[in-house]
């Protein structure tokens, strides 16, 4: 299975809950959406960045993904 991980602010955090759905768009495949889900949040903020990671599950990876690309996620909250 492929995964995003990204740190995101505290208040982005709170909005985002396991089951949200996403849009990727990985940068070597512009144009190329990937639909995902969050699979899970942390429960801290890293140390070093004060981020807290959240990671999507990639439902529908592009043929040719690998590890270690970057990307972006468009994220549909449920909010609070």
């Amino acid at each position: 299975a492929w995964l995003l991980k990204a740190g995101l602010s505290d208040k982005d955090w709170a909005q985002v809950q396991v089951g949200d759905s996403a849009t990727i768009h990985a940068d070597a495949f512009p144009g190329q959406p990937m639909r995902a889900v969050v699979s899970s949040k942390s429960a801290g903020a890293d140390q070093r960045t004060g981020t807290f990671l959240v990671e999507w599950r990639i439902i529908d990876p592009q043929l040719g993904l690998a590890s270690g690309l970057y990307g972006k996620a468009a994220i549909r909250t449920r909010g609070r």
